[in-house]
């Protein structure tokens, strides 16, 4: 199998290592050169753009062990890894590695296509009982920290494969939500019941809520002035004043969606809103005056004529000034 060049640190070549290696113990050792690598080229951020490369040597590493007859020396995953990898053809192989594109080892490739049924089904099972843990934790004490369920997920990443342990971590979430956590967000993992006497966090969650709410307001200004759209307020409201008889917030949401100069209907919508104010009126009218609605209006009309009657005389009297 032909390769370009995958250096070390100190400039070791481990391909040619590999190639040349004749004793077990070297071979075993060469293994650890390896491992120690992935983690030279995790903390450079460079694996990913060289984890097809990375596979080759592992693969070439486990088999030179194998064909040593040092297959007895693994432990692990890195044995079972090999026992699969000595059993393929190389184009069989190559199609393996290939699969390593996308960030992950040849270990975990074996691990999430052929690897131990029963052991990924344990390890999923005890995943469960530890979620269920989390989840009583927070019911009994009123927060919990997930972080240390998030560990034992990514300790066995490669056993269940990246995709289920991203759903399990994101189920979890979800479960706390459901029995009325709240994620306090900044960066904390905390998640805390509204009812605990945590009031920090309780607050911090509301606190992190605004400022998701502030984004996404920013989020729709920046959106309405690139596209310089204009939507009717009725397609997020059909009847505003119906919410602002009641005081509900979603009026407020409504009227900065206006300010931002997003509706194409902006009069409409302020109409909408005075005649909530109106409406209103002529019923606390109704209500302590004991007289019908018919009765009010005649007063309210009464009241525009008089206003304008006055502004008419005060108009004059400034002119013959």
């Amino acid at each position: 199998m032909t390769q370009k060049s995958l250096q070390t640190a100190n400039g070791n070549d481990l391909f040619k290592a590999v190639n040349e290696c004749t004793c077990i113990e070297e071979a075993v050792a060469l293994i650890k050169k390896v491992d120690a690598l992935k983690v030279a080229l995790d903390a450079v951020d460079r694996f990913y753009e060289q984890a097809v490369m990375y596979a080759r040597l592992e693969c070439e590493a486990l088999l030179k062990v194998v064909e040593l007859g040092g297959i007895g020396k693994l432990r692990g995953h890195h044995r079972k890894t090999a026992e699969w990898l000595a059993e393929l053809s190389e184009d069989e192989r190559e199609v393996y590695i290939e699969m390593c594109k996308t960030g992950c080892t040849i270990d975990h490739i074996y691990a999430k296509e052929v690897g131990d049924p029963k052991k990924v089904q344990s390890t999923l099972d005890g995943l469960r009982q530890i979620r269920e843990k989390v989840i009583d934790s927070m019911k009994e004490n009123g927060i919990v920290d997930t972080r240390p369920f998030v560990a034992e997920v990514n300790a066995v990443r490669y056993v269940i494969g990246e995709d289920v342990a991203t759903d399990i971590v994101d189920g979890m979430r979800n479960r706390l939500r459901k029995v009325g956590g709240l994620g306090v967000g900044e960066g904390t993992h905390l998640y805390v019941m509204p009812n605990s006497p945590h009031t920090e966090e309780v607050e911090q969650a509301i606190l992190t809520r605004y400022k998701s709410i502030c984004n996404d307001m920013d989020s729709i200004k920046d959106i309405a002035r690139a596209s310089k759209i204009k939507m009717s307020y009725k397609k997020f409201c059909s009847n505003p004043y119906q919410y602002n008889l009641g005081g509900h917030y979603l009026v407020w949401i409504l009227a900065c969606l206006d300010t931002i100069g997003l509706y194409s209907d902006s009069t409409a919508f302020a109409d909408s809103l005075f005649a909530a104010n109106v409406y209103e009126e002529a019923k606390q009218f109704t209500k302590y005056t004991k007289l019908g609605r018919a009765e009010y209006i005649k007063r309210e009309y009464q009241k525009i004529l008089e206003k304008e009657k006055e502004d008419g005389e005060q108009q004059g009297q400034g002119q013959e000034i």
